[in-house]
């Protein structure tokens, strides 16, 4: 069994055309004001309300509402005291608008090559972007056999990725275990629940679901192939009929420091999470600064490598080259894996380099030596 573990922060969709969490609001106002959200237009202005309103009332303490981190906690905490700002209001329908902004602000500022994938047919299809295209042919080269993904991020472009290469992931939302681990540690702008639903069962819109759509939308000379679009899931979604009642809310939570009212939707992945982490030999981090406001990823790693497995190597890749980002994870790793820790500052392409050179893996770009589909 591969004992490899990748876990992926923002900089690791960085690359890809995703904004940081501090970028990000200014990214999705950027995108309000040239009128791409359409239909969300309405929801989306009241994250960018409430703003301006938390502004005024909170000059008593002071909250970064420049980060969407900051914005989310702030949102999770008015739910729990049942209020903003000093108006009384139904705090819920905040929540609701900045997961759509989250959603739609990770589709529309990703954008993928539409290219007609030969084979047995030809397939008209989104190619994930560079960086996430050698990465998942890292990953799926016969000598990286059983390796497994954790990731902070919402977006879909890993998921793109494998997919071109006929590779199905498994989000371990259930009891299955075949196929690649994809282990999304804070949701997917594919996953859902019914709103009407008292289970909240998670359900989630498939890369293949997609695939008729897509042919339709080539027919209709939607796409040129070559040329870059978003993938926007959210439509394949609705086009299903999936979301005529539009009851489903999309299953994307904060990184902050309220998960309870998550445990019930994410617990399965959680778990598979933590096993992976307790076999795991080789970590590899990329584009995660490890903020002092995440305390689920320190006991997530604290708890889930409590086992008799030796790590071999811990590998930190990050940008950051001030020696911050450095510290705080010599402070979070014990006596026994800081002898095994190293920090690259190198981005997430480089890293995807560097890792393929340690392993004697050539990276071809779209001609893989596969090791499983």
């Amino acid at each position: 069994m591969n004992g490899d573990v990748y876990i992926l922060g923002a900089g690791a969709s960085f690359e890809s055309g995703a904004p940081l969490m501090n970028n990000f609001l200014d990214v999705a106002e950027d995108l309000l004001r040239q009128g791409v959200f359409k239909e969300d237009q309405e929801k989306i202005e009241l994250v960018f309300d409430l703003i301006s309103e938390l502004q005024i009332v909170h000059s008593k303490a002071q909250l970064d509402l420049n980060n969407i981190e900051s914005l989310f906690g702030a949102i999770e905490m008015g739910i729990i005291l049942g209020r903003l700002t000093s108006k009384s209001q139904d705090v819920a329908k905040y929540k609701e608008a900045l997961t759509t902004l989250i959603s739609r602000t990770l589709i529309q500022s990703m954008l993928f090559p539409f290219v007609i994938k030969t084979g047995y047919q030809n397939i008209p299809t989104f190619k994930s972007s560079e960086s996430y295209s050698q990465f998942a042919e890292l990953l799926i080269n016969k000598k990286a056999y059983g390796a497994s993904v954790l990731t902070f991020n919402y977006d879909l472009g890993l998921e793109l990725a494998l997919a071109f290469y006929n590779t199905k992931v498994n989000y371990r939302l259930d009891d299955d275990t075949e196929n690649f681990n994809l282990l999304k540690l804070h949701g997917s702008i594919n996953w859902y629940t019914n709103a009407n639903s008292q289970t909240k069962e998670i359900n989630f819109h498939s890369l293949e679901d997609a695939t008729r759509y897509i042919q339709n939308d080539f027919d209709n000379k939607r796409y040129k192939e070559n040329e870059k679009y978003p993938f926007d899931i959210d439509r394949y979604l609705n086009m299903a009929g999936a979301n005529e009642h539009k009851n489903l809310e999309t299953v994307i939570i904060p990184p902050t420091w309220n998960k309870t009212e998550y445990h019930g939707q994410l617990t399965k992945v959680w778990e598979a999470a933590a096993d992976k982490l307790s076999n795991a030999q080789n970590i590899y981090i990329f584009g995660y600064s490890l903020p002092e406001s995440d305390s689920f990823f320190r006991y997530l790693f604290a708890l889930g490598t409590i086992s008799k497995n030796r790590i071999r190597n811990i590998i930190v890749y990050n940008p950051e080259d001030s020696g911050e980002t450095e510290a705080r994870f010599r402070r979070l790793f014990g006596l026994s894996t800081e002898s095994r820790f190293k920090y690259k500052p190198l981005k997430f392409s480089e890293a995807i380099k560097d890792i393929a050179e340690s392993k004697g893996i050539k990276l071809n770009n779209n001609k893989v030596d596969f090791g499983w589909h």
